[in-house]
Order: structure tokens, then C-alpha cells, then sequence
């Protein structure tokens, strides 16, 4: 299984320590990615670049040049310069155009390098996006960058060596386990799940958490407001009341007969908490009940009380988690119960609680094992409700419900109806389902197919293909490939009148390369002026340049803009074009971050190709799906992990369900931190 490979990050990051020391990080800069699932050399014998011309002893002048100056220069340089935003920061660099950056970048960089946060360098800590760094996360953990920082850092506080002192491995803490609630989704999909037969559609309206890179599951923004206890409050008593309407199907009783119901309690308060209910417990909920119906004798009422007791539970609304281990040193990763790992992997794999097997797997202590707990996975992914939990994530991370939002102005597309939006809908639902439950379950799937299940035939107009009436077609070979060239994501990240390529630019670096570019200066008017303040405006691509070229923004712009014009060819509403106003569209690019950085192309069908073809791009679908699973950010103690994932993941060409079942595999999925 990929979940035992041995490779780690801290082991990956001395590797790469050692290759600094001996050999330097590559001269040349980034290849061109040849696709996951692809073995490749990478030996470097290119040696002209070399500052020490073949002598082994490198002063640390020579290092910085040759291990630590392209690092800033891909990754720092586009903020940390003068009229950029981070030009108010202590850091402010020279690009390497300057005659002078490598003396100037270098003494900047040395105080940085001379303290410390949280046990890193704090040039160390700032490229790994902590000691609130603006700009994010710029490199991980095993990225040979960070080791040149740790070499630079180590001779800076002991500078003049010939040989590089290389610091103890780094002692990374094992990150935190926070509480995590039922979201929404979850909460009605349990009470469905606990009363089989009732229609409680409706009756969950409970406000959704704020989201964290586009999830409504992160523990950090889930401290309960005024208003949500008291909507969780009227959702207890509305689906109480709901079930008490006809709790046949799933009471099994005659609601008058006491003793059943008492019994019936117990088992229904292992359901509800997904865990057997304490001695305690059953005796205060039994007792509970008893006093109800003794007060006015009425069944029904006492029950339905009860019940409504159990769903106002912290224990049925929150996902806690103790652990296995009674006594545990704190810091510690200590193993969750068999139960604990059940809800964790029901909640992730299908939004909703175990079903009777997963159960009955945890009472047997089947979970416990690595066998066990993939047999279970698998089972899971194969359950319609794996669909439900995967479109979810799909729904979050890609932003999917914008699609019902768009709203072209009428007299510029004329030939828009507002039905579109949901045929548009049911064909990235459709998209999602068939890249990951179909017969290539990977990441280049879902960027590069083709298929579409659109039937209108104005809506296939625009698409500019005739459906055959089989319900399945393919698009245009020369105009779409994947959810980035599909009309509604591409209205969905347009204005009105206008394509954005800063939203479209943007939404790629954040959801599928994980960099985001940091917020705009507080000063700068992000407002497109209207084309009458811009002076002679051709296409869309002009307006948007005009804009961007302004210094203050050009640093940020020229990443987001390198991305965002390849999607030149589509206009506000997705409808394909080889025109803007006249003029040929010209919808080049490059990127400028990641392992894509610096390689050019021509419109959004290369870029597909290139992204799907991009390690950047497949830890980042990691990284997003591990930020779902977990309810959590990631942690520098998560990044040993993600590499782990990120291994397995590309080595299978971004097959999407092994993914999922060596994610529940890692100790990070079946432990927590003693606290």
C-alpha cells in the first residue's frame, strides 16, 4: 500500500540538505513536468553555472548565489521589491536584473536568518507561510529551497566555514486535534440516517460557518454563535416532532410500551453519540424520560422529549475524540477508539454517521488495524453515498454553487436563458462524478475531459456541438477540455459584461496550485476604471493589462494575469471566441509559480495540459482534500504527511480513490494530540 511507504518529509528534507551541500540546487531552474505516474531523471550535468568553478570549498557569499538567490527570486522577489506590496516590510529585495542584488538580497536577508520562530530560522519560517507571513506558504517542507534557507541561516550564525554546518533534523510537533461540529450537510444527513422514513428535508436551517479555503468544515471558525445554538435548538424539536409523527420505521416499538422504549434508548444513544453511551449516560437519558412521562403521562411526548435531548447533544452535534489511551504525554499522538476512527472515516468518506457494518466493524476492533480500516474504505467507496461526500468537496473546492449566480447582462448575450444554469450544473456535477467514480478516476480527468451530458440545444449552440440524443456527448476538441474551459465555471468567474481573468487567475493559484497571491494593498483601487478612463481599448485582454501595469500592482498581476488571459478565448459566459472586438484574441501566457514556473503556453487547452501534468497541482488536490478530511488548516507537522500522500498520489497517475484510502491509512487520520 502507498500509506507505508517509508519516505517521509523530515527524511526527504535531509536529502535534500546533503544534496545542497554537495551539489547546489539545479541552475536552470524548473523542467517541464512530464505528468504524474511518470519516473524521471533529473540529473543535472550542466556545471557552467557553478560560481566555484570546480573548487569543493564554497564561501558563503558563493552559496547564497548559487543556492539561495534563485529561491528569492521565484518566490519572494514579486512582493518583496520597491512600489510591490511587502515594499513596507524590513525585506525589500532587488530582482535580479539589479548589478548589485546578490550583495543587497544577501544583507537582508542575514537578520532574518539570525532569529528565530517557533524553533525555525525566521527566513525559514516566512518561506513555510508562519510567523504570519502575507504571503503564504512559498515552498514546503521537503522543498530543496527550504534546505539552501537552513544552510544560508546555519552559515550566517557561523559564518567563514568552507563546509556547510547543517543543523540537527528539524523536530516537527504533532499538529493539534481540534473539536470539530457537524456542518449543516452532515447534521441533516445524520437525523435521516437515525429515522429512516422520515422526511426531514427542511428542517435543518442551521447558518453555515464561515469558510476556510472554501470549506464549511473548519474547526477554527466553528465556535457556536447565539444564533446557531438556537437554530440547532428549533432543528432538534422540528425533526423530533417529525419522527414522532409516525415512529414506526425506526422505533420498532409500540410507543407505549415503556420497558421497549427504555431499551430502546440505549441502543438509540449509540447511534446518536456513534459510540456506546456511558452507564451514566443511559441513566440520566432513561431517567429523563421516566421523569416526562411521570410528569404528564403521555408516551409520545416523553419520547419525543427525549429524543430532542439526544440532538442537542454536544456529543451528537461535535465529533470528540479522547483517544484510546487514558494516560498520555502531551504532544503525544495517541490513537482514537475503533468508534472514534468510524465517525472520522463516515464523516469524510460519506458526510454522515457509520452505518450498521462500520459499526459492528468498530465494536469488533476491526478499525484498529491497517487492514481493516482500508477494507472498510473501500466498502465505503463503493456505497452511492460516496458520491454525495466527493460532490460536496467538489462543491466547496470549486466553487460549483456560483454557477446558480450567473447572471450575463441580457443585451450583451442575448442568446443567455437563465435555465442554463442549472443544465450547466448537471454537467460539472456530472464531470465530478465521472472523474472520480469513472473509468479514469485521476486529476487529469477532471481538467481534461471532454465529456458533457448537455441536451438543450441553445445550450449546446453555444458550446458549438449537436447532441446525439445518447444523453452523452463530447465537446469541441479545439475549444474544451476539462472543468476550467466548461461555460459554468467560466461564467461563474466573469462580470456581467466582461470575462475576469484576475478571478479566473486567481481561483486557479488558490484552489488548484495552493499559492495564493497575498490581498492588494490597502491604497490600491482594485476597481477596473471604466473604458473611458482607460483610453484606447481594443480587447479584453487590453483593459486588464492597463490596469496591471500599474507598478504598485505588476509584482502580484504578473502571476494572477499569467494564468487569467489564457482564458482569453471565452467570454462572459463561457461561449468560445477567436475574436475580441475586432482583433484576433491573443490568450498566451506563463506561469510564474510552481514547478509550472516559466514555461509558456497558448490558451487554456495547453494550460490544462500543463496543470494537469503538475506535481504543484497534485499536492495541492492533496492538500485541499487532507484540509477537508482533517476539518483543519495544515501544519508544518502535516507536511511529512502530505508528502507521503503527495508520493503515492502522482506515483499513480492522481488516481482519486487510492488517494482517499491512504489518507484514512495515516497516522494522522487515526491519531490525535494529547493535550
Amino acid at each position: 500500500m502507498h500509506a507505508s511507504r517509508s519516505t517521509t518529509g523530515v527524511g526527504r528534507l535531509l536529502l535534500a540538505v546533503a544534496l545542497v551541500a554537495c551539489g547546489g540546487t539545479d541552475p536552470d531552474g524548473p523542467k517541464q513536468p512530464t505528468g504524474p505516474g511518470t519516473d524521471t531523471d533529473t540529473t543535472d550535468t550542466d556545471t557552467t553555472s557553478d560560481p566555484t568553478d570546480g573548487d569543493d570549498c564554497l564561501t558563503d557569499e558563493e552559496q547564497f548565489a548559487r543556492d539561495v538567490s534563485g529561491v528569492l527570486q521565484a518566490d519572494c522577489v514579486a512582493c518583496h521589491q520597491e512600489g510591490q506590496v511587502a515594499d513596507a516590510t524590513r525585506n525589500v529585495l532587488l530582482p535580479d536584473t539589479e548589478p548589485d542584488h546578490l550583495t543587497h538580497n544577501r544583507a537582508v536577508l542575514e537578520p532574518l536568518a539570525l532569529e528565530t520562530a517557533d524553533g525555525f530560522s525566521l527566513v525559514v519560517a516566512k518561506a513555510l507561510g508562519e510567523s504570519n507571513h502575507g504571503g503564504g506558504a512559498r515552498l514546503v517542507l521537503s522543498d530543496p529551497g527550504i534546505a539552501a534557507l537552513q544552510v544560508f541561516a546555519a552559515r550566517a550564525a557561523d559564518p567563514g566555514g568552507c563546509e556547510d554546518p547543517v543543523d540537527d533534523p528539524l523536530e516537527l510537533d504533532v499538529p493539534e486535534s481540534p473539536v470539530r461540529r457537524l456542518t449543516p450537510t452532515q447534521l441533516e444527513r445524520t437525523v435521516a440516517d437515525l429515522f429512516p422514513g422520515v422526511d426531514v428535508s427542511g428542517l435543518v436551517a442551521v447558518q453555515s460557518d464561515p469558510l476556510v479555503h472554501g470549506f464549511d468544515n473548519n474547526a477554527d471558525t466553528q465556535t457556536a454563535t447565539a444564533l446557531q445554538v438556537g437554530q440547532f435548538h428549533d432543528a432538534a424539536f422540528a425533526v423530533a416532532a417529525a419522527a414522532m409523527a409516525d415512529p414506526t420505521p425506526w422505533l420498532g416499538c409500540d410507543v407505549a410500551d415503556v420497558p421497549c422504549v427504555q431499551g430502546f434508548l440505549d441502543a438509540f444513544g449509540d447511534r446518536a453519540f456513534r459510540r456506546p453511551i456511558t452507564p451514566e449516560e443511559s441513566d440520566a437519558y432513561v431517567g429523563f424520560y421516566d421523569e416526562m412521562l411521570a410528569e404528564d403521562g403521555d408516551p409520545a411526548a416523553a419520547l419525543q422529549l427525549t429524543v430532542q435531548a439526544f440532538l442537542e447533544s454536544p456529543s451528537f452535534l461535535y465529533l470528540v475524540e479522547f483517544g484510546a489511551a487514558d494516560i498520555a504525554t502531551q504532544g503525544d499522538r495517541v490513537s482514537l477508539t475503533d468508534h472514534e476512527v468510524a465517525s472520522r472515516l463516515s464523516y469524510f468518506l460519506w458526510d454522515t454517521m457509520p452505518d450498521e457494518a462500520l459499526f459492528a466493524a468498530a465494536a469488533a476492533g476491526e478499525l484498529s488495524t491497517s487492514t481493516g480500516l482500508e477494507a472498510q474504505a473501500w466498502r465505503m467507496l463503493e456505497d452511492d453515498k460516496a458520491q454525495q461526500s466527493v460532490g460536496n468537496f467538489h462543491r466547496l473546492w470549486l466553487e460549483l454553487d456560483e454557477v446558480g449566480h450567473i447572471a450575463p447582462d441580457p443585451a450583451t448575450y442575448p442568446l443567455w436563458a437563465g435555465s442554463y444554469t442549472v443544465d450547466l450544473r448537471d454537467e460539472l456535477d456530472d464531470l465530478v462524478q465521472y472523474s472520480a467514480f469513472g473509468p479514469d478516476p485521476t486529476l487529469a480527468t477532471l481538467l481534461l475531459s471532454r465529456r458533457t451530458v448537455v441536451e438543450d440545444n441553445g445550450l449546446a449552440q453555444l458550446y458549438g456541438f449537436v447532441p446525439d440524443g445518447s444523453g452523452v456527448s463530447e465537446l469541441p476538441a479545439t475549444e474544451r477540455a476539462g472543468v476550467l474551459t466548461r461555460m459554468g465555471w467560466l461564467g461563474a468567474t466573469s462580470h456581467p459584461v466582461f470575462a475576469s481573468p484576475i478571478q479566473r487567475g486567481v481561483f486557479v493559484l488558490e484552489r488548484l496550485m495552493c499559492i495564493p497571491p497575498p490581498a492588494p494593498p490597502a491604497d490600491v483601487d482594485t476597481d477596473i476604471p471604466d473604458d473611458s478612463e482607460l483610453g484606447p481599448i481594443v480587447t479584453n485582454r487590453d483593459r486588464y493589462e492597463q490596469h496591471s501595469s500599474d507598478p504598485a500592482c505588476f509584482g502580484c498581476h504578473q502571476s494572477i494575469d499569467g494564468i487569467g488571459f489564457g482564458f482569453e478565448h471565452y467570454d462572459a459566459i463561457g461561449a468560445y471566441r477567436a475574436i475580441d472586438n475586432g482583433e484576433s484574441v491573443d490568450a498566451s501566457g506563463e506561469f510564474v509559480d510552481g514547478d509550472l514556473s516559466g514555461i509558456p503556453y497558448d490558451g487554456a487547452l495547453e494550460m490544462s495540459e500543463l496543470l494537469a501534468s503538475s506535481e504543484t497541482v497534485h499536492r495541492c488536490a492533496v492538500t485541499q482534500w487532507y484540509r477537508y478530511a482533517m476539518g483543519r488548516s495544515e501544519q508544518l507537522g502535516d507536511q511529512p504527511t502530505l508528502d507521503q500522500l503527495t508520493d503515492a498520489y502522482w506515483g499513480t497517475g492522481g488516481e482519486l480513490p487510492q488517494l482517499l484510502v491512504d489518507l484514512v491509512l495515516t497516522d494522522s487520520f487515526r491519531t490525535r494530540r494529547a493535550q
